[in-house]
Formats: C-alpha cells, sequence, structure tokens
C-alpha cells in the first residue's frame, strides 16, 4: 500500500528507488523528485514521461500531489542509466507568475473573491476552510496588484490582512484557512516510534519588543486618530525592537492584540523540532503522515512532552536510509489565527482587547 505511482497520461509508472516529496503548510506547492537506476543490461528504453506532462502523484490509493513534470532527465554512464524526474503541484505556477486581474485594483472585495479571480486563468480551484469562512468573505476596502508581484505573493499580502493561510493537499487546489483542526492517529515517543528527534530553537526572529502602528477609524467627521500598543518578548533580553505597521487599519482588531499575535507566532515559528519516524503512515494500514496534524510527542532526553503540529512533511526512500518520514514539528501557537476570533460571536473581548492563550511554555528554554 506504500508503493509509489506516477500517472501521467494514464499510464502508470513505479518501481522508483529513490524518493523525496516535500509538503508543508507554509509553502504553496509540494515537491517531488524520483529516480530510478538501473544496470545497464537491465534498461531497454527509457520512460516516456516528458517535462511539461501532467502528473499525478499517488502513495497506495493517498493522491499527493497533482501537478506537471519540471525536468525528466534521462541519463547514462558506462554501468548504468538512470531517469529523474522533478515535479511540483499546479499550484506551483501561482509562485512563478506574474499577477494580472484587469485593472488589478478591487474595493468594497473580500479575500475569497479576490483570490477568485487571481487563480482563475490557471483553472485552480479555491477552497476556504469552514473555521476561516467568515474571515475570508469580510469586506476589505481596497486592495491593489503591486506591479510585478508573483499571483503567490499578491494572495500572501493579502491574507496577512486577516491572518489566513494558505495550502494544498495534492488535489489540486488552493486552500485558503486555519490549520491544525485534526488530531494524528498515534503520538511520537521516544524509544516507541521515533528514530530521532532534534530541537531547532532559535531566537534570530524574535525581537524584545512588539510596537504596532495603526491609524483608528474616523467617525461622524473628526479626524483619524493614531493607534500604537507595544507587548515584550521577556526571553529576549537585550534591546530588539520591531516596528509593525497595522496591515488594515479598520478589520476591528487593536494594536495590542496584533502586537500578542506576532509576539506568540514569532516565539512559535522559532521554537521547532525534527523528527524521523520508520514509513510513510502514521501505523501499519493507517493514514499518512500529514502536514497540519496535531500530534503529541513525548521524549524524556529532549525534556519535552507535549502536542505540536507537523508543519512539514518528506517522505523519503533511498538505498541508504530505507523508507522514512521527516517531520517538521513546531509549536500550534506558531499557527494563531487572529482574525478568526474577532468573527466568532461567542467570544467575548477584554478592555484591551482579545486575551491570547499564550503557549504553556517556551520551547526555546529547554
Amino acid at each position: 500500500m506504500d508503493a509509489l505511482i506516477l500517472k501521467v497520461d494514464g499510464q502508470q509508472y513505479a518501481g522508483w528507488k529513490e524518493v523525496s516529496i516535500e509538503r508543508g503548510i507554509e509553502q504553496i506547492s509540494g515537491q517531488l523528485r524520483v529516480a530510478v537506476t538501473d544496470k545497464w543490461p537491465n534498461q531497454v528504453e527509457p520512460r516516456a514521461i516528458v517535462n511539461g506532462a501532467k502528473v499525478e502523484v499517488l502513495i497506495g490509493a493517498d493522491l499527493i500531489m497533482t501537478g506537471y513534470v519540471d525536468k525528466a532527465n534521462p541519463s547514462f554512464d558506462e554501468r548504468s542509466t538512470r531517469f529523474e524526474v522533478v515535479a511540483r503541484d499546479v499550484t506551483a505556477d501561482l509562485a512563478d507568475c506574474s499577477a494580472q486581474f484587469k485593472t488589478g485594483q478591487w474595493r468594497n472585495s473580500t479575500i475569497k473573491q479576490i483570490a477568485t479571480d487571481l487563480i482563475a486563468a490557471y483553472k485552480i480551484e479555491l477552497v476556504i476552510t469552514p473555521n476561516a469562512e467568515k474571515a475570508a468573505t469580510a469586506k476589505i476596502g481596497s486592495f491593489n496588484i503591486e506591479e510585478g508581484e508573483t499571483v503567490f505573493d499578491c494572495l500572501d499580502r493579502l491574507c496577512k490582512i486577516k491572518a489566513l493561510m494558505m495550502w494544498t493537499v495534492g488535489d489540486g487546489k488552493l486552500i485558503i484557512g486555519l490549520p491544525g483542526q485534526n488530531k494524528s492517529e498515534v503520538g511520537l515517543e521516544q524509544g516507541v516510534n521515533l528514530l530521532r528527534l532534534t530541537p531547532d530553537l532559535s531566537h534570530a526572529e524574535r525581537y524584545s519588543e512588539y510596537i504596532v502602528k495603526g491609524q483608528g477609524r474616523a467617525a461622524h467627521g473628526k479626524k483619524s486618530h493614531a493607534l500604537k500598543d507595544t507587548v515584550k518578548d521577556t526571553a529576549i533580553t537585550r534591546h530588539r525592537p520591531l516596528i509593525i505597521l497595522a496591515e488594515d487599519h479598520n478589520d476591528g482588531h487593536t494594536p495590542h492584540e496584533r502586537a500578542v499575535h506576532e509576539q506568540i507566532t514569532r516565539m512559535g515559528k522559532g521554537n521547532r523540532m525534527h523528527a524521523r519516524v520508520q514509513g510513510w503512515r502514521q501505523k501499519a494500514g493507517g493514514a499518512l503522515w500529514l502536514p497540519s496534524l496535531l500530534v503529541p510527542v513525548a521524549s524524556d532526553y529532549c525534556r519535552y512532552h507535549g502536542e505540536l503540529m507537523i508543519a512539514r512533511v518528506v517522505y523519503i526512500k533511498s538505498e541508504n536510509e530505507g523508507t522514512v518520514c521527516d517531520l517538521e514539528l513546531a509549536d500550534a501557537h506558531a499557527f494563531d489565527r487572529l482574525s478568526e476570533n474577532k468573527h466568532d460571536k461567542t467570544h467575548k473581548a477584554k478592555k484591551r482587547g482579545r486575551s491570547h492563550k499564550r503557549p504553556e511554555k517556551d520551547m526555546g528554554a529547554l
């Protein structure tokens, strides 16, 4: 059930001896690199896969990529033949190509409508996750394409207005929404299924204080007024300030909320762990390891017991390493979404704004 299959023009190609497939919730497209090397006498003709061909990639019955072949290179030497294929999801075109749409300007539109307009020419379907529907359909006063930016850069700037994310799950669709809604079937535990666990804890993108500046909305003919708030990260003891200009002054978030959000997400993104497990599935006959899953992690040696989110998955197969899966694990707070809480009718705002739940521990202090 873990055979890797490439479907090209109705033809299936299997028997790949080297595999590397990367997927993640922080990248708009997955990447595939597969190869087969045979001794000269065993290879009769090269595989009929060409650059630009539409390809579907499956692990057993699970579709993990729908895209195009970037490279299909046959080669040989005096001892063997080799055929290598490199492919990416269809959404890779959004990262490569320039943004275009009529005048390039929208007024009183929504993320959902603007994103649909931007990707329509690529025949890519947009999916909004249910928990982000309200944020994605909230009105945005004005938005423009910046000259020369890619579709991805334009969408990324758009999504930041409401603190949403975008990714793909391999079916050729672009997803805009909020990750981390599903839990894994099993946990990761030292001495049980973890082959290795390596913390990667960094202060490089963290700051001692986050200063958010915005402009208050004018009312009843009065002039708009400046807004400002500051939140400190006590783990950063030297002077490292960061000034942030609020992406949208009319989205209902206070500078304090925006500053807390920045501090929490940067702390989460700076605290990662890299795990390796045997095989590509969570258990025999179970589901694949996938990005955005919440998974319990237990390691006495690394002094960590808690729940983390899978940010990136790399499926690997090679002669030296066998069949393994590398998982990049992040504090789920790295993906806290500021936007959706404002649209939650059950939410009770405090005087200074939304009260973020802070992480139970700073992994950087391990």
